[in-house]
């Protein structure tokens, strides 16, 4: 009798003279023989392997891509879907597919069902921004029209808040925009730009600025603290518009840098006086009014130019470059002060012998209101307005008159 001997398996006897042959090798479940007399060996990964004699080798590949977790695996069962992270099976052997909002999908053995999982839907629903999500970290809460969230986390959205609109939807960043300034809304809930309507304001005051995202309000710009200069302080020369930031009675004078400058060659500041050339523009004088804008005087040429304007010049200017500003008035009289009435919208402007009144509208526009005579102060080189409402010029080094608003 002779026998086969192997790691995993078992051997049959066979009858004295029989050829080597007709040895056959018993393996073991998860094993097989690759010749009927050969050794044992793992099934594999993939593969499953019943065991038993190995007259041929009993080894089977798992169908369509199935896999297997193990490599000892002994029954066709045992081969399952594994998907990679953003996909996942509908059932063991089923085809992977794409994971979609508002599901993420970690991939992996899809044994036990589909690895698939949702995003929170309480107290607001959240989505995935993109599809093969594959963990909660991407889910994002979406609002409804009215509401957002400042943080993409959630918990919850809340309203949108006055003097701004929120169209809702996924919060990826919080999704609200403010309403422009002098315009608010009449509810916490408002979904679009249409919502935002002008604010009314009581004689006397002015729509001022109050964080967050501009929210308006009626007021009054209070000194803070009072008795010292504004925290920017602004002036106007021949080159264009300084500013000393964060001044302060000590701060020293040489701190003014040039926030922008005027373009001799601008055809609606400077009159052109060749083919080749333009004069320098003159900027007579520089007002700030109750909501922070401030406002620029000048002539179009020298101090002989016969032709002003007024421009308004926003404080969120590119250094070294032309000052981008909004034409208000051209062509007026080139008036020398300039103005402004820190408790309405009115600007005053002073020059030869006359005040004239202007009232700074909704829209930032400015209207003519009136012209006042005063034909013993021709001349006048500079008008102020007083804490009462009055303006005061000057003329000169000794004179100084009362020109009530």
């Amino acid at each position: 009798m002779t026998t086969t001997s192997s790691s995993a398996g078992q051997c049959q006897t066979c009858a004295v003279g029989t050829p080597p042959a007709c040895t056959v090798t018993t393996c073991d479940p998860g094993f097989y023989a690759a010749s009927p007399g050969g050794a044992c060996v793992v099934c594999g990964v993939g593969f499953t392997c019943p065991g038993g004699p190995q007259t041929t080798p009993l080894r089977t590949v798992c169908p369509n891509s199935l896999v297997t977790l193990e490599a000892t695996a002994s029954s066709p069962t045992a081969c399952i879907r594994v998907c990679e992270p953003g996909y996942f099976a509908a059932s063991p052997t089923s085809p992977c597919q794409l994971c979609l909002s508002p599901y993420y999908c970690a991939g992996g053995s899809q044994a036990d069902g589909p690895v698939r999982s949702p995003c929170p839907q309480t107290p607001d629903p959240f989505v995935t921004l993109t599809s093969a999500a594959t963990s909660q970290a991407q889910c994002v809460i979406t609002c409804s029209p009215g509401q957002y969230s400042p943080d993409p986390a959630g918990p919850e959205c809340v309203d949108c808040g006055i003097a701004s609109f929120c169209a809702g939807g996924p919060q990826q960043t919080a999704v609200r925009t403010a309403c422009n300034f002098g315009l608010t809304t009449l509810t916490t809930t408002a979904t679009s730009s249409a919502d935002c309507l002008a604010y009314e304001c009581p004689p006397g005051l002015l729509p001022i600025k109050k964080p967050p995202l501009n929210a308006t309000d009626c007021g009054v710009v209070k000194c803070d603290p009072c008795g010292s200069a504004a925290p920017d302080l602004y002036m106007t020369g021949k080159l264009g518009v300084y500013v000393s930031e964060d001044w302060t009675t000590s701060t020293a004078a040489n701190t003014a840098s040039l926030l922008c400058s005027f373009d001799k060659y601008d055809p609606l500041l400077c009159a052109q006086t060749s083919t080749s050339a333009r004069d320098t523009c003159t900027t007579n004088d520089i007002a700030i009014d109750g909501a922070g804008n401030f406002y620029v005087l000048g002539r179009t040429g020298g101090k002989y130019a016969t032709s002003g304007w007024i421009i308004k010049i926003d404080a969120d200017q590119t250094p070294g470059e032309p000052c981008a500003y909004e034409m208000l008035l051209q062509g007026i009289e080139p008036y020398a002060g300039l103005g402004a009435a820190p408790n309405s919208n009115l600007l005053y402007a002073t020059g030869s012998g006359s005040v004239l009144t202007l009232k700074i509208e909704m829209d930032g526009t400015l209207s003519t209101v009136g012209q006042l005579a005063v034909p013993s102060f021709t001349g006048a080189g500079d008008i102020t307005a007083g804490p009462n409402g009055t303006g005061r010029m000057l003329r000169g080094r000794e004179r100084e008159r009362e020109v009530r608003s």
